[in-house]
């Protein structure tokens, strides 16, 4: 998840934002906390192609 975020060249905000998430709910992402959904890992991915 945090190449993702580099990759993007976004903040922590901008990403989550554009994902659709809050940057709260991003952390437990990041930290492994939380798996993400397949529709949100869809999301992640067009965001870093972008």
């Amino acid at each position: 998840m945090r190449f993702a975020i580099r990759s993007s060249g976004l903040s922590q905000a901008e990403f989550a934002e554009r994902i659709g998430t809050s940057a709260s709910r991003l952390s437990t992402y990041i930290s492994g906390k939380v798996m993400p959904s397949a529709a949100l890992m869809v999301r992640i991915r067009r965001v870093v192609a972008a």
